[in-house]
């Protein structure tokens, strides 16, 4: 189980590595839905929510809520 510093220290790192899980986060954090985001990226729901699960169990979270604040932070710092 990570604690909320590893979680973004994780977040980040993930962020910088994976730029589509990186575009899927950010149309989901903006309210899109699942389908149009797989729309809008040129990939099928299916890889869609195949990165979403997998960010999900490598970051121990599990609703959007919890994405959007770890989104926010990572934002934040990025732009400094």
């Amino acid at each position: 189980m990570l604690d909320e510093s590893q979680r973004e220290a994780r977040f980040a790192a993930l962020m910088q590595r994976r730029p589509a899980v990186r575009a899927i986060v950010r149309h989901l954090v903006a309210g899109a839905t699942r389908k149009a985001i797989a729309c809008h990226l040129q990939l099928s729901p299916h890889t869609v929510d195949w990165h979403l699960r997998r960010l999900y169990h490598d970051l121990d979270i599990g609703s959007v809520a919890q994405l959007t604040v770890l989104w926010e932070r990572f934002d934040r710092r990025r732009r400094g």
